[in-house]
């Protein structure tokens, strides 16, 4: 609906959307962190097994675990609640100007309409996007669901990660709001480029940092390159595939982050 009704900055409205569900994170990593370990203890449990250093927390963080579940499931649920009072459904109807228009809503075929509805599956620039977003996503992925325990492993400082974390998430918001302005004014593939490259030339020297505050930098860095690259999805989805098309091409396109996260997790 947005996309619609500001044509000429797709990638504007798309990030100011995205940008709040980012700093949604940014304050729930904060919250989560005081919840479960509010006096900010250090993991002081040493576990060495197969030449690797884990450290633990005692009892006084892990028996708190279930209390900041409950807490946030409630949350969770009010705001839920909230949003779905707040959501109201307004019918679209196609655009005959639409470069990939198609005039049957509705089929009593599930075959003709499966293939109406879903043709960019049939699409050479769907599957490019798809592998991209899968090639592009995975690192940036890994590291988010990995910086953490490597970082409390490396450094021993809870506290200071779950800032690194809120700050990341920040970046994350923020990079949403402006990658959506660049795609406005330079366009998507340029953005991405550079995105890649920067993506590169972070995740080969990861490995490296062995200060925090440098760690800081480079995850923070990683955070607002994920953003950017995540906000810029539902423009192109309508850019290349038209306003009807890009709305059910871009949640299959989604499901190759939901891959990549699946696959990051299988390896963790």
């Amino acid at each position: 609906m947005c996309i619609r009704d500001s044509p000429n900055r797709k990638g504007l409205v798309t990030g100011i959307l995205f940008c709040f569900s980012g700093l949604a994170i940014s304050f729930f990593s904060l919250l989560s962190q005081h919840l479960v370990n509010p006096l900010n203890l250090k993991a002081t449990i040493t576990d060495i097994s197969e030449n690797t250093t884990h450290n633990y927390f005692d009892k006084r963080v892990t028996d708190r675990v279930p209390y900041m579940l409950r807490t946030l499931s409630m949350i969770y649920l009010c705001l839920g609640w909230l949003g779905a009072y707040m959501l109201h459904y307004e019918r679209v109807y196609p655009i005959e100007n639409d470069p990939f228009y198609y005039k049957k809503e509705l089929s009593t075929n599930f075959k003709e309409g499966f293939q109406l509805r879903y043709f960019f599956l049939q699409k050479k620039q769907f599957w490019l996007l798809y592998l991209f977003n899968f090639f592009a996503g995975f690192p940036l992925q890994y590291v988010i669901f990995c910086f953490k325990s490597y970082g409390i492993d490396v450094f021993n400082r809870d506290g200071f990660i779950t800032v690194i974390a809120s700050l990341g998430s920040f970046a994350n918001a923020i990079a949403r709001l402006i990658g959506g302005y660049l795609f406005d004014r330079i366009g998507y593939k340029k953005t991405i480029f550079i995105i890649v490259v920067i993506e590169i030339l972070l995740m080969g020297t990861l490995a490296l940092v062995k200060n925090i505050y440098l760690f800081l930098v480079w995850i923070v860095v990683l955070e607002y390159c994920y953003g950017a690259l995540l906000v810029k999805m539902p423009a192109i989805s309508a850019k290349v595939f038209g306003q009807k098309g890009g709305a059910s091409a871009y949640p299959v396109l989604k499901t190759a982050f939901t891959l990549v996260q699946l696959l990051s997790l299988i390896h963790i």
